[in-house]
C-alpha cells in the first residue's frame, strides 16, 4: 500500500533579516518502506502570511516577526 507523506524536515533563521527558511520532505512509502523523497523548499520574510504554514513554523514566525521588527 501506498503512503504519502508531507513533513516539515528543516527550519533555518537569518538572525539579520528575519527570514525563516522552510524545507518540506515529500515521502512516499510502500508497505511502510521508503521509495522516493524529494524536497520543496521557501522562505517566509518579515510581513509575509504564514497562516498556511505548519504549527512550528507559525510558532517560529511569531516569536520572530513582531511589529517591532516588522517596522524596523
Amino acid at each position: 500500500m501506498l503512503e504519502k507523506v508531507i513533513r516539515v524536515d528543516q527550519v533555518e533563521i537569518n538572525p539579520e533579516t528575519k527570514t525563516v527558511f522552510i524545507r518540506t520532505a515529500t515521502i512516499i512509502k510502500d508497505g511502510g518502506i521508503e521509495i522516493s523523497r524529494t524536497f520543496h523548499r521557501h522562505s517566509i520574510a518579515k510581513g509575509d502570511d504564514y497562516s498556511n504554514e505548519s504549527e512550528l513554523v507559525q510558532k517560529i514566525c511569531a516569536l520572530l516577526h513582531t511589529e517591532e521588527t516588522i517596522t524596523n
